[in-house]
């Protein structure tokens, strides 16, 4: 009886161990995904299946470019060229994680690989501009913008860039035509009046830089990401206005 009883009791317990144990191995609850991981899925997913298709490449690329991975962001561009090398997103996109990455010549050479599958891209003519500005050649930038302007003439970021070109190289009356070429293109472009603002500022022209930062101030109201500047520099305007000049004063 005693001898029954031992037997039962260890089988009880065998099966409280074993049942214990089965539920010690069942699989972790699967942990969230990531908003990259989350957004990467679709193009992961058509990559496994199919791991020659340039489009999948690029797509995913764009979206690890989005958040930040640029290494990663690159390799999938390039796939994408090896398959396709007529890519021109890819190309723009290529150009794009070299300019943030501060790789200048290696930027113009795939803005230039752009242009050459699509001369009238006005976005790659206009990012050749800027960058070939930031190397210093003004004479190829000041082209790559008047290209890009060629494309398309309601092109407000072109005319606002190229103001800017003429201004760092002292032609400030064209760079004032192109700033209020671009306000007027588009009136909700707040760095047109802002630029405008400031190279009036330099000039000395107070009443006309007044009225820029006036215009602005009406069209984005305080809360523009300009509208603090605005207001204090009209303050000021103000103050030097109202102050009287040293020649006004009287003598003791």
């Amino acid at each position: 009886m005693y001898g029954w009883a031992t037997t039962a009791a260890a089988m009880v317990s065998a099966a409280l161990w074993i049942t214990g144990c089965g539920q010690q191995e069942k699989a972790p609850p699967a942990e969230p995904q990531s908003p990259v991981d989350r957004a990467a899925a679709p193009y992961r997913q058509a990559l496994a299946s199919g791991p020659e298709t340039a489009s999948a490449h690029l797509r995913l690329g764009q979206v690890l470019a989005g958040y930040s991975q640029a290494d990663s962001a690159q390799a999938h561009f390039e796939r994408a060229l090896a398959l396709e090398p007529g890519n021109v997103d890819a190309h723009f996109e290529l150009a794009k994680i070299h300019y943030s990455q501060s790789r200048f010549e290696e930027a113009v050479k795939a803005y230039q690989d752009v242009i050459r599958l699509k001369p009238n891209h006005t976005w790659a003519l206009n990012n050749l501009g800027f960058v070939l500005k930031r190397l210093g050649r003004f004479e190829a930038s000041e082209q790559a913008y008047r290209q890009a302007i060629a494309a398309d003439s309601t092109f407000a970021q072109a005319y606002n860039n190229l103001a800017q070109l003429y201004k760092i190289t002292d032609r400030p009356a064209l760079a004032i035509t192109l700033f209020e070429r671009a306000r007027a293109i588009d009136p909700t472009f707040p760095e047109a009046y802002v630029n405008l603002a400031m190279i009036h500022r330099e000039q000395r022209q107070v009443a006309l830089e007044s009225q820029a930062l006036r215009d602005y101030l009406a069209h984005f109201g305080t809360k523009g990401d300009h509208s603090a500047y605005a207001q204090q520099r009209l303050q000021e305007i103000a103050a030097e206005t109202a102050a009287p000049s040293p020649a006004a004063k009287k003598p003791r």
